[in-house]
């Protein structure tokens, strides 16, 4: 799957090939017939997160959903937000027992 992230949007020099890129990660995504075809924000929104959030579990999770509204987006990307901050809080506190422990001896 090739997606775009917006920093390499603005690398990018022609619009007409944004567009074919944006296009193809439509029609991959499957969500043309959205359930959010009368509600065009949410729909944008749902869009833009997943074309630009930086971890690709993120991605998959939400692709896995068959036309995910955008609380289930925003529950997913929150979802996967929380691990990463109990995975950091886990190593940091990791780093100061052993820290501790070198202390101790």
């Amino acid at each position: 799957m090739s997606v775009i992230f917006l920093h390499d949007v603005v690398k990018l020099r022609t619009l007409k090939f944004v567009i074919a890129q944006l296009r193809a990660f439509v029609q991959e995504a499957r969500f043309i017939q959205s359930q959010l075809k009368d509600k065009p924000l949410e729909r944008a929104l749902r869009d833009a997160i997943l074309m630009v959030t930086n971890s690709s579990q993120t991605r998959q999770n939400i692709l896995k959903k068959k036309d995910p509204i955008l609380k289930e987006v925003l529950d997913i990307a929150k979802e996967r937000e929380l691990v990463l901050s109990e995975s950091n809080n886990m190593d940091k506190t990791k780093e100061l027992h052993s820290k501790q422990t070198l202390f101790e001896i």
